[in-house]
């Protein structure tokens, strides 16, 4: 005589102690995935700079490392160059980028050097952020 053993398996509704582990488990290995996936998104971000190209009537987007120095590009900044671009063609708008590029970057790299030196020595930062006051304080003293 052969008898069959017919295991079965739980209903997924109670799941067995290692069951549900093995799913916590699970979970907390995805939600670390998903934790680096936006780290690195930020990261991304946070170094990466893109532009649109129009190409054959195809609109595509390339992506460029941006240099340290770009964090300092204010909305003045790109105002100022997407106002004085001739945007008749391709070649007029590249040719403008790249008149513009050099002055743009050594003004960016002037604006990095004296944040690193407002960074460096907060009292200066202090004073150059008040130049009203002391222009004011200057004034009255005058006076007195």
């Amino acid at each position: 005589c052969f008898f069959f053993l017919m295991v079965r398996r739980p209903p997924r509704s109670t799941q067995s102690r290692s069951s549900a582990a093995s799913d916590v488990y699970k979970r907390q290995i995805s939600n670390k995935e998903n934790k680096l996936f936006r780290e690195a998104l930020n990261f991304f971000y946070g170094f990466t700079g893109s532009v649109e190209i129009v190409q054959d009537d195809q609109m595509y987007k390339a992506y460029f490392h941006l240099l340290p120095h770009t964090r300092y590009l204010i909305s003045q900044y790109k105002n100022d160059f997407h106002e004085g671009i001739d945007r008749s063609t391709a070649k007029s708008k590249v040719y403008a980028l790249s008149k513009k590029a050099p002055y743009l970057n050594k003004t960016l790299k002037h604006d990095d050097n004296i944040q690193s030196i407002f960074t460096k020595y907060p009292i200066i930062s202090f004073v150059a952020k008040h130049v009203n006051l002391w222009k004011d304080l200057s004034f009255y003293l005058c006076i007195i």
